[in-house]
């Protein structure tokens, strides 16, 4: 079987700003990676740590 690996990126702002990696598998959510944005870009090794994360799920 061949999943998409799929996540999707919530993000707050407020004194700072917090993006959080998500994804669905049937009727749940999972959290899959969380952190505080310090520069405009996203950090490579935060990208990782999610994919990371969700191949571990698939």
């Amino acid at each position: 079987m061949i999943f998409k690996l799929s996540f999707y990126r919530l993000r707050i702002v407020s004194n700072f700003s917090i993006r959080i990696f998500y994804t669905f598998q049937d009727d749940t959510i999972w959290v899959l990676h969380a952190f505080i944005k310090k520069s405009q870009k996203i950090p490579q090794k935060e990208l990782e740590v999610a994919i990371n994360r969700l191949k571990y799920l698939r």
